[in-house]
């Protein structure tokens, strides 16, 4: 369970600069989160099942709060995990917007321990590899929309003349980072 644990941790900085990766259509609504840098939010990544059918949900609690700290802290994964029938949960956060707007589909919302979460992304797990909590490893997700054709299904803005986090890998390219 540990493991699953942290190496569902690598999955978010993937899931968080993008904000949503886009649900069935019947589930999901298109939404707009405008003025966010510096926004606190915490997320709850929810694996059901082991690789090559594993699938990892992220909820978010971006529109509903900023994750009061002691909301959070009283979270218990394990009791979260045992009472959805999940093979891992994994606290992310607090963390802290660095674009300020990004849109994209969503789906429904879900209550963990007294803090509302909306529905964000939805990623099947193939392999064992892609759990791995590798620092600066690249995770490309492909975000289908209803007809099946690759569409952007979020976007992100950053503000003229933002700083933004970023390092370089071992390759020497830069990469941009979520603040924690």
């Amino acid at each position: 369970m540990q493991r699953s644990g942290l190496i569902l941790a690598g999955i978010s900085l993937a899931v968080a600069f993008f904000l949503t990766v886009a649900l069935a259509a019947s589930a999901a609504s298109r939404r707009t989160a405008a003025d966010i840098y510096g926004t606190r939010y915490c997320e709850v990544l929810e694996l059901k099942g082991l690789p090559p059918t594993a699938q990892a949900t992220v909820w978010n609690t971006i529109g509903f709060s900023h994750c009061p700290a002691a909301q959070w802290n009283a979270l218990d994964p394990a009791a979260i995990a045992a009472a959805r029938g999940d093979t891992a949960i994994v606290l992310n956060g607090p963390r802290y917007w660095l674009m300020d707007a990004a849109s994209g589909r969503t789906g429904r919302s879900q209550v963990f321990g007294g803090l509302r979460f909306r529905q964000v992304a939805t990623i099947p797990i193939r392999t064992n590899e892609e759990l791995a909590q590798t620092p600066y490893t690249e995770h490309t997700i492909v975000r289908r929309q209803r007809d099946h054709a690759l569409q952007p299904a979020a976007h992100a803005v950053l503000a003229l003349g933002r700083l933004s986090a970023r390092s370089r890998d071992p390759l020497r390219r830069i990469l941009l980072a979520e603040h924690s």
